[in-house]
């Protein structure tokens, strides 16, 4: 997945910190949360986090500003569907607001978009039971490992 621009879906801890990962390893996230004053909170966050791991010399973690420069949030998550090539959900654990999200993500996103959730309980093929393209949805965990959904197409990980 090289250069890709990735979303997510939900800035807190779980969602931050995939964000995290993400722009670290060179790509540009877009950061999207229903709550704005999370949003806010989250260049903070991110640049403590940053700055703790350059001080315990973690690999890959030293150049915070660049870093942090790879990271947009966004208040409109059409905005973010419209921009990614992958975009991992990790907000609360509720089917109905999952299927509601996306749905927004699957109307917008461009034809080649990977959907992915951080779910730890719901399956892939529980949250594509409204898309338009279930060959595309995954779950994503935090260590970045990508468990494909029963109709996923077969692609690289």
């Amino acid at each position: 997945m090289e250069d890709a621009r990735v979303g997510i879906v939900g800035a807190g801890l779980m969602g931050h910190g995939i964000a995290q990962d993400f722009a670290s390893a060179g790509h540009s996230v877009w950061l999207y949360d229903i709550d704005e004053s999370r949003l806010s909170q989250v260049r903070d966050l991110l640049s403590e986090n940053l700055q703790t791991m350059a001080k315990l010399q973690i690999p890959g973690n030293r150049n915070t500003e660049e870093i942090l420069s790879r990271v947009s949030t966004e208040k409109s998550l059409r905005a973010v569907a419209e921009h990614c090539d992958y975009i991992v959900e990790a907000g609360v654990e509720n089917l109905d607001v999952k299927l509601e999200v996306f749905s927004v993500l699957d109307e917008h996103a461009p034809p080649h978009t990977i959907f992915a959730s951080n779910s730890s309980s719901l399956l892939p093929d529980q949250l594509a039971v409204r898309a338009k393209r279930a060959d595309l949805y995954a779950n994503h965990s935090l260590l970045q490992s990508t468990i494909p959904g029963a109709s996923c197409r077969d692609r690289p990980r």
